[in-house]
């Protein structure tokens, strides 16, 4: 029986059921292809698939470019499990850990050791490109899980046969490449030579794998920039998951099932409020009191609830912190600047009146009284001496925004009575030693469920105001993140756990014919891998609350 498929010119062929979507994109897109080469992957009626999978029904086939975003995810991926694949060749008896993204590189580790020799990634460097240009082909298949339980004992990949114990269907998709196999968690390129150029670097504990150029024809592997803070959190991080002993979805939903998880929360958050005070600590301690606490950090950071805590800690120690907004220092609406699609750009930072927050805050280190601003948002315009804000001679002002970090929001204060701190959602569980969770991952589902019990958004909505709020935290923030004094990482690894029952109902409501529904199809696959964890167990001063409801504080 033939399939119906169409490109997006509206050219139609007609298929045996069971061609691959390489085969399709052969056929409707042969010219193409013939000048920029095969795509990533493909785009069936809303769902993303890989070239190697074999097409049930027909519709609209949409090429996946290679430099679009989705490509460039792809590649990167396919990238990652060549790496995997290329330890596991030359170092059987070693657990090659996948890590986080600094920049446009992706840190990795072995399991029990401090560092990596030159030696060993030259090793795994000769590896790679073995496997790259023997153009090896990368199966997508479909194996009986008694046998892959077999495989993966076999290999010591307990990790994966941890996450494994959660599944309940009788066979799993897989990625197969010589004899390698991992988990099919999303799309690959179908043969190795497709990836680009890449090459690894010593780091930390670790090494990096740096990825192609972005924009380039990826013939060259891309300059490697460290990015401080992160380098730092994620040390940090890696601590605290030797005092949790869990750093796998497979290790948390163990403790779900033998009920210790609410100890678990308990440790988690007493490590967050343990790097809270230190913060805290930090600035009563510097040799002259910063009176004015800049925080920042992208969309879904918790960075209200930690604002809150910190006034609370600093309040602690025998100092008197007050808060701002800088929603207050709004300009007029109609002197607002506007961004590429003609509409208000209200992210950036000219949309503020800085020479007047810079005044007032002299004017509050200087111990005057100030009239603070509100700005109405119906109208569109500030009210001015709307009420009085004075600092004490112990007094704090803390401010967050999105461009706390940006030293051109404060160009008058000097530099000793600021103090920046970074947060983020910077997630480190992984699904197993091979395969992570984006950190953009774990803020999205975060912000879907706090828009929707906050604000009444759909899940869709959610996801359609994502690649704006993507594009304004890499102009706005992520290029100033090493301006900070100090980092707080947001992440709670039970909190996808909590968060599950919350998001699914919600991208379960995204239908098939939406643009949107291959994101929701593969968030709901992240969350699939969690046993639920109750709400209950979440404290109500937890930066989670933010999200799922509950806190302690009035937002």
């Amino acid at each position: 029986m033939n399939i119906e498929l169409q490109s997006d010119s509206g050219n139609t062929v007609f298929l045996p059921r069971h061609s691959t979507a390489l085969q399709a994109v052969e056929k409707l897109y042969s010219k193409q292809i013939q000048q920029t080469g095969l795509p990533a992957g493909v785009i069936l009626d809303h769902n993303v698939l890989p070239l190697q999978e074999e097409l049930q029904t027909g519709g609209v086939l949409k090429i996946i470019p290679m430099d679009s975003p989705r490509g460039v995810t792809i590649q990167r991926s396919s990238m990652d499990f060549i790496l995997s694949m290329a330890s596991h060749n030359v170092f059987p008896g070693r657990q090659l850990v996948i890590g986080h993204s600094i920049g446009e590189s992706m840190f990795f580790s072995y399991r029990g050791k401090d560092s990596v020799s030159r030696e060993d990634l030259d090793t795994l460097q000769q590896e790679i490109e073995r496997i790259r240009s023997e153009d090896l082909h990368i199966a997508l298949n479909i194996r009986k899980y008694e046998k892959l339980e077999e495989y993966f004992c076999k290999h010591d990949r307990y990790s994966t046969l941890l996450l494994m114990q959660h599944y309940t269907q009788p066979h799993l998709r897989i990625y197969e490449c010589e004899s390698y196999i991992d988990l099919a968690h999303g799309p690959l390129l179908p043969n190795s030579g497709m990836v680009g150029s890449f090459h690894l670097k010593s780091h930390s504990s670790g090494f990096v794998l740096i990825y192609p150029q972005p924009g380039g024809d990826g013939s060259k592997a891309g300059d490697f920039r460290d990015v401080r803070v992160l380098t730092q959190t994620y040390s940090e991080y890696h601590r605290w998951a030797e005092i949790l002993e869990v750093d796998t979805v497979g290790k948390l939903n163990q403790l779900v099932q033998e009920k210790r998880i609410k100890e678990f929360i308990w440790v988690a958050e007493s490590l967050q409020a343990q790097k809270l005070a230190r913060i805290s600590q930090d600035i009563q301690q510097r040799d002259e009191l910063p009176k004015i606490i800049l925080v920042a950090g992208p969309s879904s950071s918790g960075k209200t609830t930690f604002a809150k805590r910190l006034l609370i800690e600093l309040r602690s120690l025998g100092l008197h912190p007050r808060s701002l907004s800088l929603d207050n220092y709004f300009i007029a609406r109609e002197n607002t600047p506007l961004d590429d699609e003609g509409n208000y750009d209200f992210e950036s930072i000219k949309a503020l009146d800085i020479p007047l927050l810079n005044s007032h805050l002299l004017d509050l280190i200087n111990g005057k009284t100030v009239g603070i601003p509100r700005f109405d948002f119906v109208n569109g315009l500030p009210e001015y001496n709307n009420f009085e804000l004075e600092l004490e001679e112990d007094g704090i002002l803390i401010i967050e925004g999105i461009h706390g970090l940006n030293p051109a929001l404060t160009p008058e204060i000097p530099e000793e009575q600021s103090y920046r701190i970074y947060i983020s959602a910077l997630t480190q569980i992984n699904l197993d030693d091979s395969n992570r969770i984006s950190t953009s991952d774990n803020r999205l589902i975060r912000r879907i469920v706090r828009d929707h019990r906050y604000r009444g958004y759909s899940a869709r909505e959610s996801i359609m105001r994502w690649p704006s709020v993507r594009r304004g935290e890499h102009t706005h923030i992520f290029p100033f993140q090493d301006e900070a004094d100090a980092t707080f990482n947001s992440a709670l690894d039970y909190e996808l756990g909590v968060l599950k029952a919350h998001a699914e109902p919600l991208l379960k409501e995204i239908h098939p014919s939406s643009r949107h529904f291959s994101q929701a199809r593969r968030l709901l696959g992240i969350l699939d891998a969690f046993l639920p964890v109750q709400r209950e167990f979440v404290p109500d001063l937890s930066i989670l609350r933010e999200f799922i409801g509950g806190s302690r504080f009035k937002y």
